[in-house]
């Protein structure tokens, strides 16, 4: 499996022989990526505009890029072992859609990174990459799959605070405080658990992944706050209007469809 990282076949004999528990989270999230990366190549070789010849295929950029990536993913993720799988796939989407540090400078997070890809694979995936974006922008990518990982790896409430330290930290510099972001982050760790609980299985979002489905509308959300807009608008992180802005990020969360009341899990 480690020499063939490809062929899904050795993943299956370790499954097979009952030792699927020493496959490395590391082996497993760079097959999921290579998977991303062959997709990369593949949809970069498309033409830009439809061809006739082709049947009218163009090659795929921003929301429709990123739902090709997850889905490429999920499938490479469902041929591993069971208790691998979920997190080898978030793990692999985390890398797979950064191009900036963000990964590396989170504590114990850098090790996982380096053992799944090297600097010179990075430069090939992101040579390939293209510009994949969630809800129209490529951020929001970035901030729904590393907080999607960073909840398999450190918890759901972890990981939806770290977020919202790094925003307060962008307050700070150019970019600014933004729920936008926050909003991201919330629907991907929701995600994350979706995934790790099988209530969404990898088959069924290596079918039918869609942004809209598991990303809310970000309208009307406050954005580019300096740390003094902040401080004077909403006061501290834990203030009732920084706390009202979550519970309205959360509301538009639930009403995507994978976690109305009402709905049932993806799949069979």
């Amino acid at each position: 499996a480690r020499s063939l990282p490809e062929d899904p076949a050795g993943y299956h004999y370790v499954q097979l022989m009952g030792t699927s528990a020493s496959t490395p989270l590391s082996v497993a999230a760079k097959h999921v990526l290579q998977q991303i990366v062959h997709g990369a190549a593949a949809n970069r070789a498309l033409p830009v505009a439809p061809d006739r010849g082709l049947g009218g295929i163009s090659r795929h950029t921003g929301d429709a890029l990123a739902e090709f990536y997850v889905r490429e993913a999920a499938r490479a993720a469902d041929a591993l072992p069971d208790d691998v799988a979920p997190r080898a796939f978030l793990l692999a989407l985390a890398i797979g859609m950064d191009d900036s540090r963000t990964l590396t400078s989170v504590p114990g997070v850098a090790d996982a990174v380096a053992a799944v890809e090297a600097p010179s694979e990075r430069m090939v995936r992101l040579t390939l990459l293209g510009e994949p974006t969630l809800r129209g922008r490529r951020d929001l990518a970035q901030h729904f799959f590393i907080s999607a990982y960073l909840a398999a790896a450190i918890g759901h409430e972890a990981a939806q605070a770290a977020g919202i330290a790094k925003e307060l930290l962008d307050s700070q510099g150019t970019s600014g405080f933004s729920f936008a972001d926050i909003a991201a982050d919330r629907a991907g760790t929701r995600f994350a658990n979706g995934v790790l609980k099988n209530r969404f299985p990898l088959g069924a979002l290596a079918k039918s992944f869609d942004v809209k489905t598991f990303v809310p509308e970000i309208e009307g959300l406050p954005e580019g706050l300096t740390a003094a807009q902040f401080k004077s608008q909403y006061g501290t992180k834990t203030g009732p209007k920084v706390l009202e802005q979550l519970k309205d990020i959360d509301r538009r969360i639930e009403a995507l469809p994978p976690y109305r009341p009402s709905t049932l899990r993806l799949g069979p």
